[in-house]
């Protein structure tokens, strides 16, 4: 299941340039067709939806910070994490879109920035930069447990050591 549906990506992205890109038949798809994944146009928009959440779910699960509940349970909240989810999926979800249409590179870019910043946003949560606060531990998980001091044996014998290769004079 995506972390967004039709009318979520429709909230993102202008409905009449959506409209444009999703159907091959020359006829631009209503708002309401987009939002009913009954339609072609919305079944197809709900698989490319599908898509760009696994490209979230297959860069979080990486460095083992996320599980697929955890970003199933980020999305349902209110919190500002699931706004980044959705929107990240909405960007992935445009880009794959626009790809359908086989645009050049510069046309490409033109047409969808945000699926190139979404891109990099996915590595930098893939390599741990970036993080979904609202997920317990994960704000942490990276971070150092703590240095345990060395033990007085450990220490006299490092002393004992430095003394003879470093003698006082």
């Amino acid at each position: 299941m995506p972390f967004l549906d039709g009318a979520g990506m429709l909230e993102r992205y202008d409905s009449r340039r959506v409209g444009q890109l999703v159907l091959d038949t020359g006829v631009n798809a209503s708002a309401a067709d987009l939002a009913d994944s009954g339609t072609t146009a919305g079944a197809r928009l709900l698989a490319l939806l599908n898509e760009a959440s696994e490209l979230v779910v297959a860069a979080a699960a990486v460095g083992k910070r996320y599980t697929r509940a955890d970003l199933d349970a980020v999305a349902a909240a209110g919190t500002g994490s699931a706004y980044l989810l959705r929107r990240l999926t909405a960007d992935l979800a445009f880009g794959l879109l626009c790809k359908r249409r086989g645009y050049d590179a510069k046309q490409f870019a033109a047409l969808a920035p945000a699926y190139l910043e979404a891109l990099q946003y996915l590595e930098q949560l893939r390599r741990g930069e970036r993080i979904l606060d609202s997920v317990a531990g994960v704000a942490d998980a990276g971070l150092p447990a703590g240095v345990a001091a060395a033990p007085a044996s450990q220490i006299a014998t490092w002393t004992s050591t430095a003394s003879r290769l470093f003698p006082v004079r």
